[in-house]
């Protein structure tokens, strides 16, 4: 099987993006919700609109991205192979994250800060941790661990069927110009507007769910049509920038336009939609060779995902006690997070169990 340096390349840069994001999130107003405590506001109107411009795409763009993985992993491996490496590679790194890594910060707050003793520390962040649904960043595992699980039967059949009966509907539905640029964002509006809404325990329930498995499913199935895929791609390439460039103008407001609740919702949706074939445009074109740099952090990216929101909280602790302005400690705050990811590889990734439990693969550290 052909490795696809393009996926690496978007894979990357996709989760290093991650890191100033999250760090961004501690300037607004979502940041007490999600990590218990918010720094001073920097530039209110520029972060707002660098989240919003992120934030269309990105998760969908993740979760595409996993389902392609998937579809490697399932290829090359039996289906019980195949459950067994979604629970080693989800599953465990994910209860690992909920009952040690998320509850770091906790702790390190309480030591350094409250003057409690190591005792009080364990008891009350394992018991205000775990209360509050300490699962944060890793709603993002979790998920890919339950579509996984939905997904898994229709892989099977996908596999088993001589006739091929999904792929041959994924490969028609994107040889057409409406079938590639406008049946997802419609899909995406209709999923939108009949959707329940439901207290959530934590992101990626509710509408969020429904929609990441939609990309996860069309991650999946463009890596079983890839030639068709990419071919299509190429062939509306123009056509996808000038939708992204039109969606982007009115929904980032760039261009102030007043419209129904309706339009808003479809442009929201085309938005998310041609900025994740425009990812793949972008890396099919300038990135199809093995890069050495991207070889290694390809390696890293998991660990990485697992690690940064507990460094990230930590730092942000430490940075609300400086008088650093907020451009400074983004900036600052990235190049830590990332050296100290890259360390906590480094230094754990031979050591078994740890390796597992922090989602690096030892069979996987070269890269062919």
């Amino acid at each position: 099987m052909n490795r696809r340096f393009d996926i690496d390349y978007l894979k990357v840069i996709s989760f290093i993006l991650l890191i100033p994001f999250h760090i961004i999130l501690n300037y607004t107003n979502e940041s007490y919700i999600i990590y218990g405590f918010k720094l001073t506001e920097t530039n209110s109107t520029l972060i707002e609109f660098m989240i919003r411009s992120f934030d269309g795409w990105r998760l969908p763009l993740l979760f595409m991205i996993s389902g392609i993985g998937a579809h490697f992993s399932f290829k090359k491996r039996s289906n019980d192979e195949f459950c067994i490496e979604r629970v080693r590679r989800l599953g465990i790194p994910l209860i690992f994250g909920i009952f040690f890594l998320n509850l770091l910060p906790i702790i390190i707050n309480s030591l350094a800060f409250e003057s409690l003793s190591i005792k009080d520390v364990i008891y009350t962040s394992w018991i205000n941790g775990l209360d509050r649904s300490n699962i944060q960043h890793l709603w993002f595992i979790l998920n890919l661990l339950i579509y996984s699980i939905i997904c898994l039967p229709f892989m099977i059949i996908n596999r088993n069927d001589t006739k091929k009966r999904f792929k041959l509907i994924f490969k028609r539905m994107i040889k057409s110009y409406v079938g590639l640029i406008w049946l997802v964002p419609i899909g995406l509006t209709i999923i939108k507007l009949n959707t329940l809404v439901i207290d959530q325990l934590y992101y990626g329930q509710g509408v969020e769910f429904i929609i990441y498995c939609l990309f996860y499913i069309i991650g999946f199935y463009s890596s079983d049509n890839v030639k068709e895929f990419s071919q299509s791609l190429k062939t509306y390439k123009y056509h996808i920038i000038g939708y992204a460039i039109i969606s982007s103008v009115i929904l980032l407001g760039i261009i102030s336009i007043d419209l129904h609740d309706l339009i808003m919702i479809g442009i929201e949706s085309l938005f998310s939609w041609t900025w994740c074939l425009l990812a793949f445009i972008w890396a099919n074109t300038f990135h199809k060779k093995s890069n050495i740099i991207i070889n290694y952090l390809n390696k890293t990216v998991y660990c990485m995902y697992l690690t940064h929101i507990p460094i990230i909280l930590i730092g942000t602790q430490l940075l609300s006690k400086t008088n650093l302005t907020g451009l400074e400690s983004i900036i600052g705050l990235s190049i830590i997070t990332f050296v100290i990811s890259i360390l906590i590889y480094e230094c754990f990734k031979y050591i078994y169990p740890v390796n597992i439990l922090l989602g690096i693969n030892p069979e996987t550290q070269k890269i062919q």
